[in-house]
């Protein structure tokens, strides 16, 4: 009787042993996928300098950039850029043509042009 539920015991750790490899992979796998997709196909504003950025696992990528255009330059040329990019992800039915990122332009400290985020969230 004891060697039965020895041999029970030991069947249960090594599922939940192989649960937590099989999960734990799939996660990384995932992660990986995702932050490769953003930061590869980042839509950075022509001229704009990277001034920080966050990459989390299974979390907020985040990159911030600075331009000494106005914000609302920024604004009209990333509105433009989207638009032509709906118009060919529609024409080719195919909305991974699209960019996952979402932008947001903000005026800089001391009206020295625009700080622009670029961020998406890893699952």
């Amino acid at each position: 009787m004891f060697r039965e539920d020895r041999g029970i015991t030991i069947g249960i750790v090594l599922g939940m042993i192989a649960m937590v490899l099989i999960v734990g992979s799939v996660s990384i796998i995932v992660n990986n996928n995702c932050q490769d997709t953003f930061w590869d196909n980042l839509q950075v504003y022509p001229g704009a300098e990277l001034i920080s950025q966050q990459r989390d696992f299974l979390g907020i990528q985040r990159a911030v950039y600075h331009t000494p255009d106005a914000v609302a330059m920024v604004n009209e040329w990333y509105r433009t850029e989207r638009a032509d990019q709906m118009r060919e992800a529609v024409d080719n039915v195919n909305m991974d043509l699209l960019p996952s990122q979402i932008w947001d332009v903000e005026a800089a400290e001391g009206n020295s042009g625009s700080n622009l985020t670029l961020e998406t969230q890893c699952p």
